[in-house]
């Protein structure tokens, strides 16, 4: 959902919103808000992946996307909630509150460093070019491409490091 938001220029819905101040205030753009709205519902690795697609459609500065990085990965409100909170825990209250606590620590990042961001932001203030819209379909079929890719490394990951504990665990129970 999150690369369909992305691809079909959700950014544009946020320029009908009076946030101006707001975000000069928290040092980012349009876009650099919407990345990191996404970012913190929907988790690593969509963070960064948004940030990416921002970057190649002109949207955000790559300057203001390598600073906002560090506040766009951080774990989903799914799985904090449902995993952690229900699952682990077996208190959907808790799973709450990490996640309002996890997503109140990266706005306060976010915040305490905007006047970093703001020098290069007056810089590039120049109008972003205009491109054609994509056609649904191809929004819907990349989306659904990138986004099995990006699982794929993941779950290759999760598998490669689980072999490789069960292996070290094997190797130093003989």
């Amino acid at each position: 959902c999150a690369k369909i938001l992305v691809k079909a220029d959700a950014v544009r819905l946020l320029r009908a919103l009076p946030l101006g101040g707001f975000l000069r205030m928290i040092g980012v753009s349009r876009g650099g808000f919407a990345a990191f709205l996404i970012g913190a519902f929907t988790g690593f690795p969509t963070g960064a992946s948004v940030l990416a697609e921002l970057c190649e459609k002109g949207e955000i500065d790559p300057r203001e996307a390598s600073s906002l990085l560090p506040f766009c990965n951080q774990a989903g409100a799914a799985f904090v909630m449902g995993t952690v909170g229900e699952a682990l825990f077996h208190e959907r209250r808790l799973g709450i509150f990490l996640f309002a606590a996890q997503t109140l620590s990266a706005f306060l990042g976010l915040c305490l460093t905007a006047g970093k961001r703001r020098a290069f932001l007056a810089e590039t203030k120049r109008e972003r070019e205009k491109k054609t819209a994509t056609p649904p379909f191809t929004v819907l079929t990349s989306s659904i491409a990138e986004t099995a890719g990006a699982m794929l490394s993941v779950c290759g990951f999760i598998v490669f490091f689980s072999l490789c504990t069960e292996a070290l665990s094997d190797a130093l129970a003989l």
